[in-house]
């Protein structure tokens, strides 16, 4: 029992830490006065990848367009 509440508890966390992230998208756009389509919004609110919801929050800050912070990031090599 223990052991499902903690992984209840973590999903939580991540849920939670997603959807603050995507909010700060939203509200740098919003700020920059960048308007925002519901398509791109909802593909910036459903996303779960913690990596490219940071980049994309770095994109945000300083993005000419909402294409900049949505384009596909560059893999690492």
């Amino acid at each position: 029992m223990r052991v499902r509440s903690q992984e209840g508890k973590e999903e939580g966390l991540t849920e939670g830490e997603a959807t603050g992230k995507a909010a700060a998208i939203l509200a740098f756009l919003a700020a920059r006065g960048i308007s925002v389509s519901a398509d791109v919004r909802a593909r910036i609110s459903t996303c779960r990848d913690a990596s490219t919801l940071g980049l994309r929050i770095a994109r945000a800050a300083t993005a000419a367009s909402v294409e900049e912070v949505i384009s596909t990031p560059i893999k690492k090599a």
